[in-house]
């Protein structure tokens, strides 16, 4: 468990995939600001970087050291992938439910990315 505390605080330091980073980096603003503030325009707004993001994720490379997760990767950042357009759709149709609710769907689906590494 100690060993496994410590993995999770370097890889806060040093991400595993710096497209999974870039992803967490951007929805963080979403998920703890926007969301919360329901700051429903800039949900929008944030919404095509996420879908950017998550395709950018899920054409990376694992290093060959997580080559064993590959599959366990390819799928649950597909999942992310389809969140994220499912949270454009939503902002591009202007429902504020929808996007509260996507966004709530993103993240869950980025914790399983993450999950993943761990």
């Amino acid at each position: 468990a100690l060993h496994a505390k410590y993995e999770a605080l370097v890889r806060a330091i040093r991400p595993v995939l710096p497209e999974v980073d870039a992803f967490h980096k951007a929805l963080y603003v979403v998920y703890h600001t926007y969301a919360v503030e329901k700051q429903y325009d800039k949900i929008r707004a944030a919404a095509a970087d996420l879908v950017a993001k998550a395709e950018a994720a899920a054409k990376a490379t694992l290093p060959a050291r997580l080559a064993a997760k590959a599959e366990a990767y390819k799928t649950a950042v597909a999942e992310l992938v389809e969140a994220a357009k499912a949270l454009d759709a939503a902002g591009k149709a202007h429902d504020h439910d929808g996007m509260e609710k996507g966004v709530d769907v993103l993240h869950t689906k980025y914790q399983a990315v993450e999950a993943v590494f761990n």
